[in-house]
C-alpha cells in the first residue's frame, strides 16, 4: 500500500501521465524542498500559500522571525492578539494606532507620553499644570508642549 503521501503526488501528478512528465514534476518538488542532514528544512518557491480548514500553529522551541522586503500584514477577523513579556512596536517613520471605536490603554504602573509635542485631542492651547494660574478662564502659566 502506498504511504499518504504518495497517494497524493499520484493524485497531483494525475492518472496517464507519461515518466518524463512525472520525471520533471518530481524534480520541481525537489528544487522546492529541501531536507538537509543537520534538520534544516528549506522551502523555495514563487509564491507559497498554506490554508487549512481549522487551525494552522507553527510552534518554535527558540524564536520566530517575519520579514516582508515590502511589507507584512496580519489580519483575523476575530481577535488579534500579542502576548509577551515585553513588546516593542517601533517605526522609522510614523506610527498609527487606530480603533474604529474605542482606544484603551491601561497599565498598573505609571503610563508615558514622550514627544517633542503631545497633543490630545489634537488641542491647540497649552494644558495647565497644578498651581498654574488662570485668569477669567485662560490659563496663564501652562505646559508649553502639550496641548488639549
Amino acid at each position: 500500500m502506498d504511504a499518504p503521501i504518495i497517494g497524493t503526488l499520484k493524485t497531483a501528478i494525475g492518472a496517464g501521465t507519461t515518466g518524463s512528465d512525472i520525471e520533471r514534476r518530481l524534480a520541481a518538488l525537489e528544487s522546492a524542498f529541501r531536507v538537509a542532514a543537520d534538520g534544516y528544512v528549506t522551502i523555495a518557491c514563487k509564491q507559497l500559500y498554506i490554508k487549512a480548514a481549522s487551525v494552522i500553529s507553527i510552534d518554535s522551541g527558540s524564536s520566530m522571525a517575519f520579514k516582508g522586503a515590502l511589507s507584512v500584514s496580519l489580519q483575523s477577523a476575530g481577535n488579534l492578539t500579542l502576548k509577551g513579556t515585553t513588546i516593542n512596536v517601533e517605526s522609522s517613520s510614523q506610527l498609527k494606532l487606530k480603533g474604529s471605536s474605542t482606544v484603551d490603554i491601561e497599565a498598573p504602573g505609571a503610563v508615558s507620553l514622550k514627544g517633542a509635542t503631545v497633543r490630545l485631542n489634537l488641542g491647540g492651547k497649552p494644558m495647565a499644570r497644578v498651581d498654574d494660574p488662570v485668569v477669567n478662564g485662560v490659563i496663564k502659566g501652562g505646559n508649553p508642549s502639550v496641548f488639549a
